[in-house]
């Protein structure tokens, strides 16, 4: 049924991030990153129900000890830019990266699993001075191989959405 939601008791997250970044190479920029986020529903209250359902006839535990859904055990992403120090080449940027996560819960219920994946995106840009100011065009892909997967698990709804197929989006920014 769309447009209701559910309450949950307590939930608690419980986990690790690394992040590192750093110039490999002049020039050659990295970052990558790794979360592990174990999640658990605390506290849990149910209502019973009789069978018209006009009456509570009693309370349960719900969904206590079972995972908060969408969160990702494991989620990581791993991203290079090369921006070339020559002289002629001085303002390009090229980069790519991957974006990770792991198997999620598609409800509190724990009922259903969404997929982990993996997605492969690319940015390219170039910046150079007019004047006082610094223009930058970049043109990012996301998704780029298309891959089918699902984002999340619906944020109060409990559906399960598709995440976005390829995009390509461009910007235009001006710094003054």
């Amino acid at each position: 049924m769309a447009g209701f939601s559910v309450i949950t008791g307590e939930a608690r997250n419980r986990g690790l991030e690394l992040d590192i970044a750093g110039e490999l190479w002049p020039g050659v920029q990295a970052i990558a990153s790794y979360a592990y986020i174990d999640s658990e529903i605390t506290k849990d209250r149910q209502a019973i129900f009789n069978d018209d359902f006009t009456e509570v006839i009693g309370f349960n535990d719900g969904n206590q000890g079972h995972r908060l859904f969408a969160v990702p055990r494991h989620s990581g992403s791993f991203w290079m830019t090369y921006e070339p120090q020559t002289l002629g080449w001085r303002g390009l940027k090229l980069g790519a990266g991957i974006v990770a996560r792991s198997q999620r819960q598609g409800d509190n219920e724990n009922t259903f699993q969404l997929p982990g994946y993996a997605l492969v995106n690319l940015v390219a840009g170039y910046g150079w001075k007019v004047g006082p100011s610094k223009v930058s065009l970049q043109l990012n892909v996301d998704n780029l191989l298309d891959k089918e997967y699902f984002n999340n698990g619906g944020t109060f709804t409990f559906t399960s959405s598709p995440g976005a197929s390829r995009t390509f989006l461009g910007s235009v920014r001006v710094e003054w």
